[in-house]
């Protein structure tokens, strides 16, 4: 179950625990997110930029230990989630992501790992790894170049407008 804190700084505190929280639970979380407010809700609306889902972060394991070291067992994550106006919001994509409300999904992770490829000959593999690098970089260039072409010959058209005139 993902309960939800707001803090006073207005951040979301989510909170994964394997059990339906005490009282005296709830408040010994509310004291360590710094007097935080538990939301009593199940999802949350608006724009939220946090952790991506597939990353524990290092914050979140020194969390756990924390409630761990304060004889609070059962939680399994805690992530800390901003509010922002839109999802046009600047974040790191690399670390972040864009919430659209927070739910009790926010953790599920549903990738399938890629299955498991026996490499019988290395040279061989690392050649055929090169190649589609090599035609990955290729298609890019080739994109890069007919872009720059294009905006080459607007800008030429424009001028050409600008000066008929």
């Amino acid at each position: 179950m993902i309960y939800f804190f707001r803090t006073s700084s207005q951040s979301v505190i989510a909170t994964s625990v394997e059990h339906k929280l005490s009282a005296d639970e709830v408040n010994a979380l509310c004291w360590l997110y710094g007097e935080a407010t538990l939301l009593d809700v199940q999802k949350l609306d608006g724009f939220f930029v946090g952790p991506r889902r597939e990353m524990i972060t290092p914050w979140s394991t020194n969390a756990v230990e924390i409630t761990q070291n304060m004889s609070l067992t059962g939680v399994k994550r805690i992530e800390e989630y901003f509010p922002v106006d839109s999802e046009d919001a600047e974040h790191d994509p690399m670390l972040q992501r864009m919430y659209k409300g927070l739910d009790q999904d926010i953790f599920t992770v549903n990738i399938k790992p890629a299955p498991i490829v026996h490499i019988e000959n290395l040279e061989e593999y690392n050649l055929r790894t090169q190649r589609c690098s090599v035609s990955l970089r290729l298609t890019q260039s080739i994109a890069a170049t007919r872009f720059s072409a294009v905006h080459s010959l607007l800008t030429v058209r424009k001028r050409s407008l600008h000066f008929s005139r």
